[in-house]
């Protein structure tokens, strides 16, 4: 019988909360931050000197999860649902990622990015309509983000509230995304230093302002065409692995048998659709290089 699920208002974040976007650092490295802070550690709050951002992405769940008989779930529709479609971004529990929103002001956007689900990718935007206060979660010992070394006093957590405004035009995928990432990384492009894959495990992260904009003019233009069906096939395969959180919540090996009982049939009708298609033309030899923008030339790399 499946847990029961308790009615909630506020948003749990996404897979990236309390355990999923908290990397585990050595003793070693955190001497070393401190050396070259003064002495500050990773709860300080970002400094005067770091880039200010005016756009951002932010991670949620879609899909049903249960921690501690709670579903975590919050989807756009869950956001788009609310009254005046506005709610707490509450349960952020990285320094990085809390510090970020202690950025955010008011009338700022964001993408809504939906994670550890089948397909993750941006669904829609928000706005930021109340800055950074106290996220309350850290208090409440029935929320399953409850910080018991969080005092009232010296709140270490907080939380913006946003505002649904739109979906997208086209759901954009992070398989796609990628693609253009590659594509800029290696030829220069607003997206190539796109915190989605310079820093994939937070789950608030910073754009600029060229990476918000070319990203949504991504949603008035056609889907990069599939360009190589192996490649694809095993980079949804290797984010699978990665939604399992390795060496977090548990072993490579398991995270790598869990992603592969994750990879049903239905997701594996792309590839093998697309590799039917090319399958013929490799076996004579033919030209199957993609013309648009050059983009074979980052996934076709020469041995």
């Amino acid at each position: 019988m499946p847990p029961k699920k308790k009615a909630r208002v506020s948003k749990r974040n996404a897979g990236s909360g309390k355990d999923d976007d908290r990397e585990p650092v050595s003793p070693a490295l955190k001497k070393r931050k401190a050396a070259t802070s003064g002495g500050k550690t990773d709860e300080s709050s970002a400094s005067s000197g770091s880039p200010q951002y005016s756009r951002w992405l932010m991670k949620s769940e879609p899909e049903s999860r249960f921690e501690n008989g709670i579903d975590v779930k919050f989807g756009i529709e869950d956001l788009k649902a609310l009254p005046d479609q506005t709610s707490c971004w509450d349960g952020v529990r990285n320094y990085q990622a809390r510090n970020f929103m202690r950025q955010m002001k008011e009338g700022q956007l964001a993408f809504f990015y939906h994670s550890n689900c089948k397909e993750p990718g941006i669904a829609g935007i928000m706005k930021i309509v109340k800055e950074a206060y106290v996220d309350h979660t850290q208090f409440d010992r029935k929320d399953v983000h409850y910080d018991a070394t969080s005092k009232p006093d010296d709140p270490k957590w907080s939380m913006v509230d946003v505002q649904y405004q739109r979906m997208m035009k086209r759901f954009l995928p992070l398989s796609e995304l990628k693609k253009y990432h590659l594509q800029h990384r290696a030829k220069g492009g607003p997206l190539k230093d796109m915190a989605l894959f310079t820093r994939a495990r937070l789950s608030v992260q910073p754009l600029t302002t060229e990476e918000f904009d070319f990203i949504r003019s991504l949603e008035d233009k056609e889907p990069l065409p599939f360009l190589n069906p192996t490649q694809e096939f095993f980079s949804a395969w290797r984010w699978k692995v990665y939604d399992q959180q390795p060496y977090t919540r548990e072993t490579l090996l398991e995270a790598t048998e869990h992603a592969c009982d994750d990879t049903t049939v239905e997701s594996s009708q792309c590839w093998v659709l697309h590799t039917r298609r090319f399958f013929s033309c490799c076996l004579a030899r033919e030209n199957i290089a993609c013309d648009v923008d050059d983009v074979d030339e980052v996934l076709w790399t020469d041995p």
